[in-house]
């Protein structure tokens, strides 16, 4: 389980008329509990051998910096292809870096509902389990209603 709150300050550095980018920089804080009782037992890394961590389970809170880039490009009339990069250093755990690459696809419906299919992917360079790669990635879809 991991929270995160962050305050930053962001910046336009180009609009135009079908594309915008913009960056942001901040400060945040996370907390994290970690529980391998909540894994089932019969998990494995893929090798056939069971995720371990140091301990069976941990809080840890942080402060770390938040980085993030941002392309927006519009691609229909209420359509538009959307590029998130944030990166996410630790303060207190010197060399510990978190990321997240995020590439959406928004499709209108009608002028407020639209189709959201984006591709994410994540890199953490201190894994809490044994044997997991430092990579994941995930396709996700969902439904906007802007109200």
């Amino acid at each position: 389980m991991r929270g995160n709150l962050s305050l930053g300050v962001g910046k336009d550095l180009f609009a135009g008329t079908t594309h915008q980018l913009e960056a942001d920089v901040g400060v945040g804080g996370t907390a994290e509990y970690f529980d391998t009782e909540l894994l089932e037992k019969s998990q494995t890394n893929g090798l056939g051998k069971p995720f371990r961590r140091r301990d069976s389970t941990r809080d840890e809170q942080e402060l770390h910096l938040r980085l993030r880039l941002r392309y927006a490009r519009t691609l229909f009339k209420n359509g538009a292809f959307e590029k998130d990069l944030k990166l996410y250093p630790s303060l207190t755990g010197l060399g510990e870096l978190r990321a997240r690459s995020e590439s959406s696809l928004l499709f209108p419906f009608t002028q407020r509902f639209k189709l959201k299919l984006d591709l994410l992917v994540d890199y953490e360079s201190s894994s809490e389990f044994h044997g997991l790669d430092h990579w994941r990635t995930s396709v996700g879809a969902s439904f906007l209603w802007d109200f």
